[in-house]
């Protein structure tokens, strides 16, 4: 997506991850998009003569695409001259195509499995056990932790859990009082809910479940069923955990239906707050390219400064 330059033609293929069709001020109908590939993402519009003509098409759907990249509201845009689909089963990769975490897949899930083997009590070992079995290690390190903002791509998900993970082994050794074993169960197993949440096979989206039930319902659910299947689980060690997954959003408004009340889920809250911040701040960043200030961003309610201090800075007026 960086190749593509204000001014410049564009004669390429995308996957179609959204499209939304609207009215204009005479009725007639135009179409914006968000086009994909395995470097980004872009915005892009089709008239109402070429949407006419060319409108056949529907989102997840690979196609061909000519146009103009123009700027509409400081960000690039793909003004669409002609768009026709192609067969998906045509192609035999379409790994150009889907967005994949930057980091090798297994090096993320042997750090994970090193953190799980971290936990020393046997009913917190044996219920990571029970769900991290390979089947739904397969599905979790496939997955997104979101549609959009933050580690939005394949691998995503086990990315930013592992990032929470290795970040609460540092926490548990600073503060006292601290259950480990909790704290670090609760971080591995905040999320898991979103690999029944989203769907990732060409565009990331949600699926019904996601829609109706959401990742925190649908983890609660997971969760609990295992913890029944371990005899003699402690109700309270049970509570404990299930807690941490119920209130790691922090507030009803943002889809908790519980705010944190332990120490280890204040701590998971903010852990998974602030890792989302971050990565949403660096996918600004990449998109921003050259520019010291991002675009707004609805996450942050305003702009973003990306420009790093250097040192050549120093001699600076304020």
């Amino acid at each position: 997506m960086s190749n593509l330059l204000i001014g410049s033609k564009v004669d390429d293929t995308f996957i179609v991850a959204r499209k939304q069709i609207f009215k204009k001020k005479d009725g007639k109908d135009y179409c914006r998009l968000v086009l994909q590939d395995r470097t980004g993402k872009i915005n892009a519009i089709i008239w109402t003569e070429a949407l006419n003509q060319y409108g056949r098409f529907e989102q997840g759907d690979l196609v061909a695409v000519k146009g103009d990249v123009a700027s509409f509201e400081d960000e690039k845009q793909i003004n669409i001259n002609k768009i026709e689909k192609m067969q998906l089963d045509l192609l035999s990769d379409m790994s150009d195509y889907i967005r994949v975490t930057p980091h090798d897949i297994n090096t993320l899930r042997s750090g994970l499995i090193e953190i799980i083997g971290e936990i020393r009590n046997p009913h917190l070992s044996k219920l990571l056990e029970l769900i991290f079995d390979h089947d739904f290690m397969a599905k979790f390190e496939n997955s997104a932790a979101a549609v959009s903002f933050h580690h939005a791509y394949r691998g995503g998900l086990l990315e930013h859990t592992l990032s929470i993970a290795r970040t609460c082994l540092f926490i548990a050794e600073h503060y006292p009082n601290i259950n480990r074993d909790i704290l670090l169960t609760g971080a591995v197993i905040h999320d898991v809910g979103k690999v029944y949440e989203y769907s990732t096979r060409h565009i990331i989206e949600q699926t019904d479940q996601g829609k109706l039930l959401g990742h925190i319902a649908i983890g609660y659910n997971l969760v609990s069923d295992k913890i029944d299947r371990i005899e003699g689980f402690p109700q309270e060690l049970k509570m404990h955990i299930l807690h941490i997954l119920l209130s790691h959003h922090g507030q009803l408004e943002y889809g908790s239906p519980q705010k944190p009340k332990t120490r280890e889920a204040f701590i998971v809250f903010h852990l998974d707050n602030m890792d989302a911040n971050i990565a949403g701040f660096e996918a600004l960043s990449e998109e921003a390219q050259d520019s010291d200030w991002s675009k707004y961003a609805k996450n942050f309610d305003g702009q973003l400064y990306l420009k790093m201090y250097s040192s050549k800075d120093d001699d600076l007026e304020i």
